[in-house]
């Protein structure tokens, strides 16, 4: 009987492509450029005031809020980050921000 373990490369075939992917090949394959867009929607989600900010956008009637009045709705967050998750959003493509040429600036989500 040989003592000597026997090499085995973990194969399995992947669905869309047909192709067997190695162990080594998988990894490769985990890091492609194009991001799944269930992993890209709950990193965005997955911050605390994401869902709410999200909430109270779409829960207006008109659907255009302004920064203060978005504030005043969520009255436990702070300023730096509603900004932030506001910015967030926007780059995402899921709210649209409007800026109006005035002094003061008024902005409208």
């Amino acid at each position: 009987m040989d003592t000597n373990p026997i090499e085995h490369k973990e194969s399995t075939v992947d669905s869309q492509e047909g192709d067997h992917l190695t162990t080594e090949n998988r990894e490769a394959h985990k890091h492609a450029p194009t991001e799944c867009p269930i992993n890209a929607t709950l990193k965005l989600v997955a911050y605390r005031w994401t869902v709410h900010i999200i909430y109270h956008l779409y829960s207006i009637p008109n659907g255009i809020v302004r920064f203060r009045q978005l504030q005043r709705l969520i009255p436990s967050i702070t300023q730096k980050e509603l900004t932030k998750r506001l910015r967030e959003l926007e780059r995402a493509g899921i709210i649209h921000r409007t800026i109006y040429a005035e002094v003061p600036p008024r902005v409208k989500y």
